[in-house]
């Protein structure tokens, strides 16, 4: 959590107020708008959401505090704010505080360029607010050499002494020029990665698109593609796998998904590791799922699989099996005895494994390959189990 709101209906406030934590949990989505829903706010599109009180994380967003806001507005906003960095909460704060910002989208559109501002908490160390204001007008990034060469202390001296800096309750800040873009104005929200998987691009039959960034709960799927103002049953999609092993990007015809089963196969990917995404994309070329669902399935069942890296040749397997199982107490001094192809073959042929292009992958569930692909696998392997 972010921070906090109390939420309420300006119109009925005999309705109560709903305390609600920013960014909103995943898990907790549905049940903020069931709870919004029996106050009467909570619209995809409207300001309907009267805000009583923000926390004091951060207290230059009391300024929203008895304003109307949008619901998903407000949870954008938190994670824009999540994702900054060292010295940025700052820079934040003391931006919105001398360019008087106070309004729900000026606060959004201001976390896309308050990196630009210099913002002196402490005037002792010139050396370090050198530092600071060279980064700060450069965007966040220098080229080594400019740094190298760079003498801080006079950065300093050159900002505090010649630049009109504005004292604030959060430092002096010193904007150098940085113009508050209207990058957002309501409807689609700028494009930002948060914790995304992957980044479907949607076209309805007129032709207007909107971008999606998923897996988002399927209530807040809804929401975006009605806030795009797109037609839910006309559209046509382009997907964007992020860091998506190519196996598993080549795995479907994706164009022939629909975008909530893409969503809820996002949802099962999501929390692994990348090593476990490359085990995914092995297990896909293995099991040559039909459809997203499918291939959820496999990720729902990644436990099943085995998957060795690099290992492309039975004596290769034989090998790792006898030296680096652990199955096995290898002795080095039996080396020239071992013959790893052989036993390679003879494991591959007491398992259900396969040779892909980076590696070995095997699997080894009870239930047969197409019956862990199916809605109803888990039944199957329980009544197998049994016997």
């Amino acid at each position: 959590m972010i921070f906090y709101a109390v939420i309420g209906n300006a119109r009925h406030s005999e309705y109560g107020v709903a305390t609600i934590p920013f960014p909103i949990p995943d898990e907790a989505y549905a049940p903020t708008l069931e709870m919004l829903e029996l106050m009467g706010i909570g619209d995809p599109l409207e300001r309907d959401c009267y805000v009583k009180e923000v926390s004091d994380a951060y207290p230059i967003l009391k300024r929203l505090e008895t304003n109307c806001v949008n619901l998903d507005e407000l949870d954008y906003l938190a994670k824009r704010i999540d994702s900054f960095g060292v010295g940025e909460d700052a820079q934040f704060e003391g931006a919105a505080a001398a360019q008087g910002v106070w309004r729900i989208e000026d606060f959004i559109n201001l976390t896309f360029c308050c990196q630009q501002a210099t913002v002196v908490q402490d005037f002792r160390d010139l050396e370090q607010i050198g530092k600071q204001h060279l980064m700060a007008k450069n965007g966040g990034a220098v080229a080594t050499e400019v740094w190298d060469n760079c003498d801080f202390r006079q950065e300093a001296l050159n900002l505090l002494c010649n630049e009109p800096g504005r004292i604030t309750s959060y430092g002096v800040v010193y904007t150098n020029g940085m113009k508050l873009e209207p990058l957002y104005q309501g409807g689609v929200f700028p494009e930002y990665l948060y914790d995304s998987v992957m980044v479907m691009k949607a076209q309805d039959s007129r032709g207007k698109e909107c971008t999606l960034f998923l897996p988002v709960p399927e209530e807040k799927l809804q929401r975006e593609v009605l806030r795009a103002g797109v037609e839910p049953e006309s559209l046509s999609i382009q997907l964007d796998f992020l860091l998506m092993p190519k196996e598993l990007a080549g795995s479907l015809c994706w164009e022939k998904e629909s975008v909530e089963e893409i969503n809820t196969l996002c949802k099962s990917i999501a929390s692994l590791q990348p090593k476990d995404l490359q085990k995914l994309g092995a297990a896909a070329v293995f099991a040559n799922p039909e459809d997203a669902a499918q291939l959820r399935r496999l990720a729902e069942n990644l436990d099943l699989f085995d998957y060795l890296p690099g290992v492309k040749t039975p004596e290769e397997y034989g090998r790792y099996m006898i030296q680096e199982s652990g199955h096995f107490d290898y002795d080095e001094n039996l080396e020239g005895y071992y013959n790893y192809e052989q036993y390679g073959l003879d494991q591959m042929h007491s398992e259900s494994g396969q040779f892909i292009e980076t590696g070995y992958v095997s699997y080894q569930g009870a239930a047969d390959i197409q019956e862990l692909m199916e809605e109803r696998a888990d039944e199957a392997a329980i009544c197998e189990h049994n016997f």
